[in-house]
């Protein structure tokens, strides 16, 4: 169907002009009531469809990628790159120990020359409270620290009433004194002094006032030594010494046994460390003697390990080895603690400024024998 007049065109490809408002026959085909404004258009089949009038993309076009351009496969990629190593992190250390080592002073039992009540006061850790003495020379302070320890240093904290002149003295017992330090010329303030020494008691000893009025200590602290470093190895020496160091080789003379002594020393030979601390490894005690009867044969050389664990005179574990029987070839033999255990008394554990004593002696023989010193013969404790 067309615009005004109707022009309808039939499927057998007939058309027919049908005026607006009437009827059109041609043939079996009738067309009516067709109306200029409202007929529907039939599209002529000979005019072609106007496709849209924007194209359609061409397949063969691509379709732009992003606007980066990619790498050139010519170019190598590179590697990744080393980082700029950082500041590194250190393992746990043991902290060494403190330049005044530990306090061992501070909320002890202290007693004075004078004004005893006061005393506490100098080892409170209050530095607002005092011990003043009355005002003469010979006045004294001391604290009583429990137990044997050893001492490194000790503090002075004066009021202006201080000492010019005194001495810092130890004890076992709180009876007989050995002095660890004198001065003649104190200063006041705070006096640090080493006072190396070994006691329970701890004692400020005034000579001097250094003015009018007595000697006044906001706070007097002891200080323990700082523990040598563990050397678990230990050489014989002929002074008596266990020491860390081989010092001097030579020999010391064990006396004949002239008699039976297995188990039980007699005239030995005592090496000693003293102030030995350290951790017990779990492990047992290793030695290894030169001993030497010349062209005499058959004694036999005993060894006892003695262990204090606390420095305080009791000897917590004991070991006795078997004896070893020397033989006359010329030359030192070795004796070990493969020769075994003849018996182990006591526990041993961890040393706090503790000491280890080793006795060695002939415990059967009529002649006497040589034992190496110094490199020739060690000790190994169980410590590190």
């Amino acid at each position: 169907v067309s615009a005004n007049p109707l022009t309808v065109r039939f499927s057998d490809g007939t058309n027919l002009t049908v005026p607006a408002g009437k009827t059109v026959t041609s043939g079996a085909l009738t067309w009516s009531g067709g109306n200029a404004s409202g007929g529907v258009v039939v599209p002529d089949p000979t005019t072609p469809t106007p496709g849209p009038t924007t194209p359609s993309p061409d397949p063969t076009t691509p379709t732009p990628g992003p606007t980066t351009p990619s790498p050139d496969p010519t170019t190598p990629t590179p590697g990744p790159t080393t980082p700029t190593p950082g500041p590194t992190t250190p393992g746990p250390t043991t902290p060494p120990c403190s330049p005044t080592g530990t306090l061992l002073s501070q909320g002890r039992t202290a007693t004075a020359s004078s004004n005893s009540a006061q005393a506490a006061r100098a080892v409170d850790g209050n530095r607002g409270t005092r011990w003043t003495s009355t005002a003469s020379n010979n006045q004294w302070l001391r604290v009583d620290l429990g137990a044997a320890r050893t001492i490194g240093k000790v503090e002075l904290d004066w009021h202006t009433s201080y000492g010019r002149g005194y001495q810092i003295q130890t004890s076992a017992d709180g009876v007989t004194w050995t002095t660890v330090h004198t001065t003649t010329d104190g200063t006041g303030g705070r006096e640090l002094v080493d006072a190396k020494g070994t006691g329970r008691h701890v004692r400020f000893q005034g000579t001097a006032r250094g003015t009018s009025g007595g000697y006044s200590l906001y706070e007097f602290r002891v200080y323990a030594a700082c523990p040598d470093p563990v050397v678990a190895t230990r050489h014989l020496q002929a002074d008596g010494a266990l020491a860390a160091a081989a010092g001097p080789a030579g020999t010391v003379a064990l006396t004949a046994a002239a008699g039976n002594h297995d188990g039980s020393p007699v005239n030995a030979r005592v090496f000693t460390a003293t102030g030995v601390s350290g951790t017990h490894t779990g492990a047992a005690t290793r030695f290894d003697l030169g001993v030497d009867a010349g062209s005499n044969v058959g004694n036999g050389t005993q060894v006892r390990v003695s262990y204090d664990l606390t420095g305080d005179g009791t000897w917590e574990r004991v070991e006795t080895y078997r004896y070893f029987a020397t033989d006359p070839v010329p030359g030192a033999e070795r004796y070990t603690e493969a020769q075994g255990l003849s018996s182990g008394v006591g526990t041993l554990g961890d040393l706090v400024n503790g000491q280890v004593k080793v006795e060695v002696w002939n415990a059967i023989g009529s002649t006497a024998s040589t034992l190496a010193v110094g490199a020739g013969s060690t000790v190994t404790l169980p410590l590190r």
